[in-house]
């Protein structure tokens, strides 16, 4: 298994200083802080990755945050909390008591999904598509999928499982980048390119943008995939 799970367990620190956490100063430009960022958050420590995934979340969001000093502490450990630490006990505790929390979008405009799959947090990625989270829904801000995150932020095991579950390669961000133009290293490229010669995947693509389905779901035995179903939308069921 991979992120968020062979990470082992410690105690998520209630405050942190997100620049040190980086080793960037304050003064530093997106582009750096997304660099740095990107070194971190694939690190095998559980300690390491999750503070990475804070420490970009409060430079980008800072209004979730408290400042305390030099450090900032959460307002709230709610939902889009919990999946910034890949607690996933906690997730699947609150959206058992709201499904809504599926399809919502955070201040930036970014869904659970994209968060989990930048984040590296495998796990949370497999239960959100499972539980009917669209895997195409873009960001508001930028116009990116979950697909365009795990790509640039080299999240290869993420990018395969986004990909079995139908990410649609061919959609575009706001600047006009797919997300094979996106990939960080040239067998995530690949992985996005070859993808998009696979028949089955174009097909229920097709379907989902006529209306007719609304997702790809993997059949598995053992781990194994050994089939795909096409979910048909509800809307298209003849009366």
């Amino acid at each position: 298994m991979f992120g968020g799970i062979l990470r082992n367990f410690f105690t998520i620190p209630e405050e942190i200083n997100p620049y040190e956490v980086l080793n960037i100063p304050e003064t530093a430009k997106a582009r750096q802080t997304k660099k740095e960022f990107r070194k971190l958050v694939t690190n095998p420590s559980r300690e390491i990755g999750v503070k990475a995934c804070l420490a970009y979340d409060i430079i980008c969001n800072k209004k979730n945050y408290i400042k305390i000093g030099d450090k900032y502490r959460v307002k709230n450990k709610d939902h889009w909390y919990y999946v910034l630490v890949g607690d996933l006990n906690n997730l699947q505790r609150l959206i058992k008591n709201n499904k809504s929390l599926l399809y919502e979008k955070d201040a930036l405009g970014r869904t659970l999904l994209y968060l989990a799959a930048r984040n590296w947090y495998y796990n949370i990625v497999e239960y959100l598509l499972k539980n009917s989270s669209n895997v195409n829904e873009a960001q508001n801000n930028t116009g990116s999928t979950a697909l365009h995150g795990a790509a640039f932020y080299e999240q290869e095991i993420i990018v395969q499982l986004l990909l079995e579950y139908g990410a649609n390669t061919k959609i575009k961000n706001k600047e006009g980048a797919l997300p094979s133009d996106d990939a960080f290293t040239i067998s995530i490229k690949d992985n996005i390119l070859n993808t998009e010669k696979d028949e089955i995947s174009i097909f229920c693509n097709e379907l989902i943008s006529k209306g007719f389905a609304r997702k790809l779901e993997l059949v598995k035995y053992n781990n194994e995939i050994i089939g795909k179903r096409i979910l048909r939308s509800e809307k298209k069921i003849a009366k």
